[in-house]
């Protein structure tokens, strides 16, 4: 299966349009419920954002030509967010080089390690 680069696009501004859209609604929590166990595949709400981010960090190493291990995975993990706002800041720091990457100012790389 072959997917354009515009397809590619516009599935990366519909993620970023959604999870900006959970960040607000997100904002509405206290501490104590964005950190509270709520017994599903990832813990927390927390979690479930840095969930998010890992994958997103992840297409990107990879498209970069890296391949991170579980040591660089740790750059990632939910314990390196205990806010929301640390979310929205690595998001946006995640934008630009996902976004400069699909506009064809990057080599997109499609190997496996």
């Amino acid at each position: 299966m072959t997917i354009t680069l515009e397809t590619l696009r516009e599935l990366f501004d519909y993620n970023y349009w959604a999870r900006d859209r959970q960040l607000e609604a997100c904002a509405a929590l206290s501490e104590e419920q964005f950190l509270r166990s709520m017994g599903n595949s990832f813990a927390s709400v927390r979690d479930t954002l840095a969930h998010m981010i890992y994958a997103e960090w992840v297409w990107l190493e990879r498209w970069s030509g890296r391949f991170p291990t579980k040591a660089d995975a740790q750059e990632v993990a939910a314990e390196r967010f205990p806010t929301l706002t640390q979310f929205a800041t690595v998001g946006a720091h995640l934008n630009t080089p996902c976004a400069s990457t699909l506009t064809g100012s990057r080599t997109l790389r499609s190997s496996s390690p």
